[in-house]
């Protein structure tokens, strides 16, 4: 399995974007994401291998994105 790489969280909202490392960053300027966003992509991507999260990929499909929700992880 390939390595992902994720942004930090984008204000106080839970979503994160998970990138395959193959993945051509020129190619987020082709989302519909707001201009900002597609900023914090880029600078805040960071190693995170360890992630428990969901599926959020709306009705749009691209090669080698996958947009998910960080789910907290319950602490005991």
């Amino acid at each position: 399995m390939k390595k992902l790489y994720s942004h930090k969280e984008i204000k106080n909202s839970n979503l994160f974007c998970l990138i395959e490392s193959d993945f051509d960053l020129k190619k987020l300027n082709f989302l519909d994401l707001d201009p900002k966003i597609t900023e914090n992509i880029k600078k805040n991507m960071k190693k995170d291998e360890n992630t428990m999260a969901s599926y959020f990929l709306g009705d749009k499909h691209f090669e080698n994105l996958f947009i998910y929700t960080i789910s907290p992880k319950n602490k005991t």
